[in-house]
């Protein structure tokens, strides 16, 4: 399970319904709230932002929490993962925690310390995390012991369900051992974002950044680029033109990819700035050996960028 802070490619949402769950952070624009995102939403924001319209955003209820969690344990799943937005900018983890006090089965809640599509890297990699020890449970013969996943045949999940089986006598509680795993893999090597901003305006407004950058952006007519640091917004430069923007942004993301120790995976997300994203993704193809991943900014995120946003994610090969 995760929240749609985690700009997940719809495609892969789409492949791994039966295991994934996205629930959605709520955006009201000029007063009106968007619990799910419509079709139109994107049209919306834009013209909202344009037209300088109040745009809000809130952590999903704790009961948006409970009933998803009752739902997997009523399909027969024997624990949930929950990987979610940053707490330093949004109270979804916590809703999250509330609801699974009192949750029919264990549920393990991970403040990602990160956003967009860094924490959606890291709930794709649960997700095949959870797949791959699917796969080697279907390996072990019959003889040995095993926990099932879903009653009803569905497979492992990401932040949902799992197919459980202990393999040894020694392990007293496989969920808490999936967790575990689960842990470190969301703590080690996480994924790093940067990404440009038109202004901090709409940062500032929402308290996501200090009123003094925003002052001191604004005066300068620069157009930032920030970064995620222990789950806090932080300027990383301020560059005076969009062509600088993006050759900067790309040349970091470049140098990323040339620190790592690993293979690295790429991914490009845009509000307002597609062409320049597909132009990115293509300059970045050279530097990875997989495909690069170009997805939208989300609503609940874009609302605090403002339109014209763009990022570039670099997610270490697992």
């Amino acid at each position: 399970m995760t929240d749609s802070g985690s700009s997940l490619p719809p495609e892969f949402v789409s492949a791994h319904a039966d295991v994934l769950t996205v629930v959605h952070m709520p955006v009201m624009i000029d007063g009106q709230i968007y619990a799910q995102d419509p079709a139109n939403i994107d049209r919306e924001l834009a013209l909202a932002l344009a037209l300088g319209k109040p745009v809000k955003t809130s952590r999903p209820a704790p009961g948006q929490f409970s009933e998803v969690y009752t739902a997997l344990a009523e399909r027969g799943f024997h624990g949930v993962v929950s990987i979610h937005i940053s707490g330093e900018l949004s109270g979804t983890a916590d809703a999250a925690r509330l609801a699974a006090q009192d949750g029919p089965i264990p549920v393990e809640v991970i403040d990602s310390r990160t956003a967009g599509l860094a924490q959606g890297f890291l709930v794709m990699d649960t997700v095949e995390f959870l797949e791959r020890e699917d796969d080697d449970a279907a390996q072990v013969p019959s003889s040995s012991s095993e926990i099932s996943g879903p009653a009803n045949g569905a497979d492992s999940a990401s932040d949902v369900g799992e197919k459980l089986e202990p393999s040894s006598a020694e392990i007293a509680d496989p969920v808490e051992q999936i967790f575990q795993k689960i842990r470190t893999l969301c703590t080690t090597a996480v994924p790093t974002i940067d990404f440009a901003v038109p202004s901090l305006d709409q940062l500032r407004a929402g308290g996501r950044i200090s009123v003094a950058a925003s002052v001191l952006g604004s005066l300068l007519s620069v157009k930032p680029i920030l970064h995620l640091v222990d789950g806090k917004l932080q300027v990383l430069e301020r560059v005076r033109t969009t062509p600088k923007v993006f050759a900067r942004l790309l040349e970091l993301a470049i140098q990323e990819a040339e620190r790592s120790e690993v293979p690295v995976r790429f991914g490009v997300q845009s509000f307002g700035s597609e062409e320049l994203a597909r132009q990115l993704a293509r300059d970045l193809e050279s530097h990875t050996k997989y495909p690069v991943i170009i997805t939208s900014v989300t609503t609940v995120l874009a609302a605090h960028t403002g339109a014209g946003v763009l990022a570039i994610c670099c997610a270490p090969e697992r």
